[in-house]
Formats: structure tokens, sequence, C-alpha cells
């Protein structure tokens, strides 16, 4: 199969062997708009700009770079969705079970000090 490359001096695909321009040879453009329908283009996509880091106050550069402090800090990117949220919530490290417990014997202790406030 032939291969095409642009040239911008003609403004057309031209063969990469011999510079014709494909509309030239009839079996040339049928190849071309074959090869058109089985390979997509490539596509360029702009990095994102630096920003602080939410968790840390880090300042985060370029899409790896969040992924990775994602990651690092067990969150997930919320705009836009990527996937369901159940989903990502099956992934997160479970709670453990004696820290909840803790916890609420914590918060009990704490509600039961409160002194009730009679203005209210």
């Amino acid at each position: 199969m032939p291969k095409f490359i642009y040239d911008t001096k003609l403004g057309c695909m031209v063969d990469k062997d011999t510079g014709q321009p494909i509309s030239h040879s009839p079996e040339k453009q049928a190849a071309f708009n074959k090869m058109l329908e089985t390979q997509t283009p490539g596509q360029i996509t702009l990095d994102i700009p630096d920003y602080a880091s939410p968790v840390t106050g880090e300042i985060i550069s370029g899409r790896v770079a969040r992924r990775e402090d994602l990651k690092k800090h067990d969150c997930f990117e919320m705009d836009p969705p990527t996937k369901p949220l159940r989903e990502r919530m099956k992934k997160r490290k479970p709670v453990e079970l004696e820290n909840v417990r803790e916890l609420n014997e914590k918060l009990e202790a704490d509600f039961n000090r409160m002194v009730p406030n009679e203005d209210l």
C-alpha cells in the first residue's frame, strides 16, 4: 500500500515515494480513501494548566501529576465524572469497623458532656 504525506507547497496529499499528487492516479486516490477509512487521524490534546492541590496545596503540573495526586490521596475526579460513583467508591479502601466504633464512642461522650443552652 502506498504511503502519503501532505505537501504544503502543493496544498494536497502526495505519494511519499514519487512526490506525485494523489489526484493524478485513480488507483492511488482509491488507496488513499481506503486508508482514511481504516485509520483515524491523530489528535492533540492540550495539557491542563498548573493549579494548587486542594489536599496539600502543592502545585500540580499536568495530567500525569493530577492522576498521581488523586491516587496518592485516595481521591477521585468528580467533574467530569469518568465512571459511575458506585464503581469508584467500591475501589476505595474500606473503613475499619474498629475506627468507626471508636469514633462513635468519642462523639457520644462529647455529646453527653455538652450542657444544654436554656436560652434556645
